[in-house]
């Protein structure tokens, strides 16, 4: 009965833990957040293009950036 109960709850953990890698954000260099242009830097900031880029500032606070369009995020869900 415990044997159950153990891999019951380690199936519950693993669905739960796979679930909830599928959220994090893309990383720079990804499709869909890589940005549109840029370093980071004040004389080449990186450049938001979609909503995923502007998700994807996030990830790092300190760089500069600018908008290059207005951006539909009635994409996200």
């Amino acid at each position: 009965m415990r044997s159950r109960r153990f891999q019951a709850a380690l199936l519950v953990t693993v669905l739960l833990l796979s679930m909830l890698s599928g959220i994090r954000l893309p990383s720079a260099g990804a499709a869909n957040g890589s940005f549109g242009g840029g370093d980071g830097s004040a004389g080449n900031p990186y450049v938001i293009e979609d909503v995923w880029d502007l998700q994807n500032m996030s990830g790092n606070l300190d760089a500069h950036y600018i908008l290059k369009n207005d951006i539909n995020a009635s994409v996200m869900r």
